[in-house]
């Protein structure tokens, strides 16, 4: 009989009975039927009571994930690994509304896709013009926000068809809409990324000038304000971090 396996510690971690006993507080699970969607599409399209009606007409919405891109790194010894070269978001994520009897809703988006082109001469709308915003809350059972995320750079991109039918009596007719955006940042105020810099796009390090003349010069590192050696010390690491990898 070979001999027992020996671990750091014989015991799990994590017993069921506490599980079960997370699960039934208040905060123990995330209910999919309680959240909040709030559009901010560009001005002049919806007045703030008609934004107000539209969000309580969502019927469901996909909260959207975010991947990783990654290149293999074979100029390594031994097994090659993953390395991040770059961060994608969901392509496009589908709302569907309860329409009202005159389709406001449906009007209120055509409206939208209206400040993408012009349907005379077909010239197309400055893409500044037609963005907005959607923030998207998961509400606990006491209608608390939790957890929220913005969609920045949103647009209308598909008014889907809603089938219409005699056979079926008295049934409520849907309205999907899909929105193209950019990307997605959290809204809870402890866990809003610091933008990057002009130095270093998108990674949230780099230099920055406080106004007025004579400002104070702030290093940031991974959204992080650092000393200026911490700042030096990390740019020769990624430095030789580049030079060591493959060229592609």
């Amino acid at each position: 009989m070979p001999p027992p396996p020996k671990f750091t510690s014989k015991q799990a971690s994590i017993k069921f009975e506490e599980f079960l006993a997370t699960i039934r507080t208040n905060e123990g699970y995330a209910p999919t039927n309680r959240f909040e969607v709030l559009l901010k599409p560009p001005a002049g399209v919806a007045t703030k009571n008609e934004l107000i009606e539209l969000s309580l007409r969502c019927r469901d919405i996909s909260l959207p994930g975010r991947n990783l891109n990654t290149l293999t790194d074979s100029n390594i010894y031994g097994p090659t690994r993953e390395i991040v070269n770059g961060v994608t978001y969901a392509e496009d994520i589908t709302i569907n509304f309860i329409a009202s009897s005159g389709l406001e809703e449906r009007i209120l988006f055509e409206s939208w896709q209206q400040l993408t082109f012009n349907d005379s001469t077909w010239d197309l709308g400055y893409y500044n013009d037609y963005v907005g915003e959607i923030d998207i809350y998961i509400l606990n059972r006491q209608n608390e926000r939790r957890y929220g995320i913005k969609l920045k750079e949103a647009f209308p991109k598909t008014i889907s068809p809603s089938d219409l039918s005699m056979e079926i009596k008295d049934q409520i007719m849907i309205l999907p809409v899909s929105f193209a955006f950019r990307c997605w940042e959290p809204l809870d105020k402890e866990r809003v990324p610091n933008h990057a810099t002009p130095e270093n796009p998108g990674m949230g390090t780099g230099t920055s000038v406080s106004n007025g003349s004579g400002g104070k010069k702030t290093y940031w590192v991974n959204g992080k304000e650092v000393t200026k050696e911490e700042y030096d010390q990390t740019m020769r690491y990624v430095g030789q971090l580049r030079a060591g990898m493959p060229k592609l």
